[in-house]
């Protein structure tokens, strides 16, 4: 009976969060799919292979979380990627309820942050820390370059100096570095074995912030060399991170050994019996809403306005197409302009890694600065590309930022600029057109405003 009990229980949470997928052959997807195939042994093995059932108050608590931000991410957030990072802690917690031996228990549990981590997270990672990171890192700098005179910040992230103008752009941010010491965390924690403790969690919270103060001193470094005798300061942008690299690597892997000294002999506490008929619930309550809520849920269409002699690639249709969004494709002489209005930020691209997809080759990137409002220039092996965000309020040439404020301010709908052309634009036409974007924007936060209120007479 409790073998049938167990196979159930394994089998309704995985009809519950069983994810959608999208197969590619990169690197990290091949990687992805042998982390995967690992920790379904060990998942399988623990679930058929013990005798052991215990279900302790904190697998309650965490199948009630994940079950709560399944919901969320169904009627908020709509992410695949979200889902497959639940399904993966899902199906581990419920491992783990069928594993006897504790060793066994942190391999899973390691095992399935390592798998995650080699799903297409890095742009979440870039969202939710990078971008603040930036904001803070540029904020400290201003903060002490102004104490000694030295420059000042502008919009967030731009630092700027009497000799230049610096953009503390998304490769700054240390966000693709966080990933990788996360990566490490995994890899360590497996090795080591490491049971999750208050001390290990915040001995990994302080190895992170340690990173980013060694990152704002190597983005400091590299504006006052640029600001002297340095104009190409790769090779110290290269060297300082991989010092970062190294002291971080070295203090992560010192401190997971601390934190095993003292909690190796702990005994482990008898865990507390709860009736199996709750997590049976979270598990049937789910699986309707996961089979039936794509077929279910209505999206409003894209509105779609393409001047004749354009169009869109099958690719661009297909993104456009499951984006609620105003997208506008017109002709100006010979300078091709695409506009995308939208509330949905997932509706927004990220125009660098779209030229980049095109197989188009970058070759320089420029921020251009019209009154404390900044446009972005990429020039490409094929033309020139431009483009900014605005939501009337607010100028920026950085899709992160982009997506930052719409988070954190009461602004949600925002619109994408982007110009195509074979030569490089007139600036005082990228300025008027960018003032004409912030003026149809205002306008309609106006119009809106008016209908609110007539609306509560």
């Amino acid at each position: 009976m409790q073998k049938i009990t167990k196979i159930c229980i394994f089998i309704i949470f995985c009809m519950a969060f069983l994810p959608k997928h999208n197969f590619n052959l990169s690197i990290r997807e091949i990687i992805f799919i042998l982390l995967s195939f690992i920790w379904s042994v060990y998942v399988l093995k623990s679930v058929f292979c013990s005798d052991y059932y215990k279900v302790s108050l904190n697998n309650f608590f965490i199948l009630s979380g994940i079950f709560i931000l399944k919901i969320i991410n169904m009627e908020m957030v709509i992410s695949y990627t979200i889902s497959e990072i639940l399904f993966f802690m899902a199906m581990s917690s419920i491992a783990q309820i069928f594993e006897e031996k504790r060793e066994n228990r942190t391999k899973i549990f390691w095992l399935s942050v390592l798998t995650v981590l080699f799903l297409p997270i890095k742009e979440y990672i870039q969202i939710f820390i990078g971008t603040p990171i930036r904001f803070i890192s540029a904020e400290i700098i201003s903060r002490i370059f102004s104490v000694f005179q030295i420059g000042e910040i502008s919009q967030t992230a731009i630092i700027m100096t009497e000799n230049n103008i610096t953009d503390i752009q998304s490769s700054c941010s240390g966000s693709g570095t966080i990933w990788v010491l996360f990566v490490f965390i995994a890899i360590i924690g497996l090795i080591l074995k490491s049971e999750i403790s208050i001390k290990l969690v915040c001995n990994i919270c302080f190895s992170i912030i340690f990173f980013i103060f060694l990152n704002i001193l190597r983005i400091s470094f590299i504006i006052l060399l640029n600001n002297t005798v340095i104009k190409d300061e790769t090779i110290i942008h290269i060297g300082l991170g991989i010092i970062n690299f190294i002291i971080s690597f070295g203090m992560i892997y010192y401190l997971f050994l601390e934190a095993g000294k003292k909690g190796e002999n702990k005994a482990v506490s008898e865990p507390m019996k709860i009736n199996i008929l709750y997590i049976l619930i979270i598990g049937l309550v789910l699986i309707p809403c996961n089979f039936e809520y794509g077929k279910t849920r209505k999206r409003e269409p894209a509105k779609i306005n393409i001047e004749k002699g354009l169009s869109f690639k099958e690719d661009e249709s297909k993104f456009f197409s499951e984006h609620n969004a105003d997208i506008k494709k017109e002709l100006l002489g010979k300078i091709i302009k695409l506009s995308i209005q939208t509330e949905s930020w997932t509706a927004h691209h990220n125009p660098v890694n779209c030229i980049k997809g095109s197989g188009m080759e970058i070759k320089k990137v420029n921020t251009i600065v019209f009154q404390n409002k900044f446009i972005k220039e990429v020039i490409t092996n094929k033309g020139y590309i431009y483009y900014f965000f605005t939501d009337g309020k607010i100028v920026t040439d950085d899709y992160y930022k982009r997506i930052y404020y719409a988070l954190i301010t009461k602004s949600k709908e925002w619109k994408l600029n982007e110009y195509l052309s074979k030569e490089e634009i007139n600036k005082g036409f990228l300025e008027e057109e960018m003032m004409k974007s912030v003026a149809e924007m205002q306008k309609q936060r106006g119009n809106k405003a008016n209908e609110g209120e007539m609306s509560h007479r």
